[in-house]
């Protein structure tokens, strides 16, 4: 439980270094990529789409982060080191106006739990998947 506080606070220590500015579009799309394929719990999916996530960031602040994602052993390890990382570009997508929709889960251990989702989506829970896929509220 320590070193999750540690990383959650390391975290947020990165993310306030950056700007909405630093998520291009091929990012996002990523980020997207990533959070479908944990709401759909297909944590095969999710260790597929991790290298194109890689790829487009851009951003060395968010490096740390991404890279953590690849350790999880299975999907619930997986949506537990998502937190940190999704809850960074969840509030740097929400610092100006974009395209993403951003939405908050307030049942998330540890949370608040954010994430990103394309426009004109509908809600995809990527923190409980089908047990839960509707729980949410869009934030911007």
């Amino acid at each position: 439980m320590r070193k999750i506080k540690l990383f959650l606070a390391t975290a947020l220590m990165f993310a306030s270094t950056l700007t909405a500015a630093e998520l291009p579009s091929d990012f996002l799309s990523a980020v997207e990529d990533v959070t479908a394929a944990l709401s759909a719990d297909n944590f095969k999916q999710y260790q597929q789409a991790l290298p194109a996530l890689a790829a487009a960031n851009t951003d060395a602040a968010l490096a740390p982060l991404v890279d953590n994602l690849s350790g999880a052993k299975n999907i619930d390890a997986a949506r537990r080191q998502f937190l940190a990382f999704s809850n960074a570009v969840a509030d740097l997508a929400l610092a100006q106006p974009s395209s993403a929709q951003v939405f908050e889960c307030p049942m998330v251990k540890n949370g608040p739990g954010r994430w990103v989702q394309a426009s004109g989506t509908q809600i995809a829970n990527p923190y409980f998947g089908k047990k839960m896929l509707r729980c949410g509220s869009r934030l911007n």
